[in-house]
């Protein structure tokens, strides 16, 4: 601050402390922790603007100082006013304020340890937008602290950066460990590393898609009858969840509508994978999740697969595990699960098409005996909030297998 007799105490007081606590763990006598303390609050210095006052203990509000449109820049950790007011600034010109005025108190080049303080009430991603502008310009930072609220002002919308310029012995205290649990340790920042991932390549449209009718005439079944239950899977979903697992399985239905003309519905491998791309754009956990399953199952499928009950049954039961366990769900947990895998099981094992639309209605109707459950949307809700209504997913799932059955 222009003109101050004193530095005020703020941010930068942690290093010092910090540096008393680990001397004296490290078991030196008291004249050394004074002498090391001393020298590095000789050598900290902090800096740093607020676009609000904070509130005083015992509930006061301190007078607003700033207008709308400004920062004030330089003030104290208890509130007291900086020594300008400027117009608000971008985290790139508020850094350029901040980093200006430390590096001037450093030698150039020097190691530095940073601390990047939360007044109180800033945003974590905006201290994370903060945090990048000031390392870019405190480039010869080797330690890091923060960003975090290590000595805040209450709720202060406002930034602190604090500087130590490093010496001997100076990383050690810093790096030593301590029991206090706000201290968030430090660290020697480094840029993101990219690393190449290599991409599959790009699904092609089938030229020609060879077109099974009755494979075909299943799936449209099966997506009007979703399309058609879309208010019953709403309301049933309004008592347990968010109310639109209806409308998600209907927008769900027209992408695979969309994508069927140009699928080969002879191929199981091909209209299983098909219909595991149109889904995984859908949104929600159900979107992702049923494409992982139907990825599953077209992976388990040999290109010269067909349509029968032994090749669709074993593929059906991965395709229902790696749903299980990718998306965590166990039968019993009022979840699609409870419908997908006994039906599941039934297919490999050979069960008729009739019993298979009998078992999906039982377990779907089942569902609205569970009266708990530690999974899913219906965790949140209590038993009186449960009993009597069935999973939305579960029923949606029933009125698949009953849709290709027929």
């Amino acid at each position: 601050i222009p003109d101050a007799k004193q530095p005020r105490g703020l941010g930068g007081t942690l290093f010092v402390l910090k540096t008393a606590g680990a001397a004296s763990a490290a078991g030196l006598p008291l004249e050394q922790v004074e002498a090391e303390t001393a020298a590095v609050a000789g050598k900290v210095r902090s800096f740093g603007v607020s676009f609000s006052c904070c509130t005083i203990p015992g509930g006061w509000k301190g007078e607003e100082r700033m207008g709308e449109d400004e920062m004030e820049v330089g003030l104290g950790i208890h509130g007291e006013p900086g020594f300008e007011k400027t117009k608000r600034g971008s985290a790139n010109e508020v850094a350029d304020i901040i980093c200006k005025r430390l590096l001037a108190t450093v030698d150039s080049g020097a190691d530095l340890a940073v601390i990047v303080n939360n007044l109180g009430a800033v945003p974590p991603m905006e201290m994370s937008l903060m945090t990048n502008a000031i390392l870019k310009r405190l480039t010869t930072t080797k330690l890091l602290v923060g960003p975090a609220p290590l000595m805040t002002s209450l709720d202060m919308n406002g930034i602190q950066v604090s500087v130590l310029q490093l010496g001997p012995g100076v990383a050690e205290r810093i790096l030593a460990p301590t029991a206090a649990r706000a201290w968030p340790g430090a660290v020697a920042p480094s840029a993101p590393r990219l690393v190449a991932v290599p991409l599959r390549s790009a699904w092609a449209e089938e030229g020609a898609p060879a077109i099974d009718a009755a494979v075909e005439a299943a799936v449209r079944r099966v997506c009007e009858a979703l399309t058609a239950a879309a208010a019953e899977l709403n309301e049933l979903d309004g008592k347990v969840g968010d109310g639109d697992c209806g409308n998600t399985m209907r927008r769900g239905a027209e992408s695979v509508l969309e994508v069927l003309p140009k699928t080969s519905t002879q191929s199981p491998k091909k209209t299983f994978a098909a219909i595991g791309r149109a889904l995984n754009g859908l949104g929600g956990s159900s979107g992702v999740l049923l494409s992982v399953m139907f990825t599953t199952m077209a992976g388990a499928m040999p290109e010269d697969a067909r349509f029968t009950r032994e090749a669709l049954g074993p593929a059906f039961v991965e395709g229902v595990t790696t749903l299980m366990r990718v998306g965590g769900a166990k039968p019993g947990m009022r979840t699609m699960v409870d419908v997908l895998f006994p039906v599941a099981e039934g297919l490999k094992s050979g069960a008729g098409n009739a019993d298979l639309v009998a078992l999906a209605k039982e377990k779907a109707d089942a569902t609205a005996s569970i009266k708990s459950t530690n999974f899913g949307r219906s965790q949140y809700l209590n038993e009186d909030s449960l009993q009597g209504f069935k999973d939305p997913g579960c029923v949606a799932a029933a009125l698949v297998v009953a849709a290709i059955a027929q």
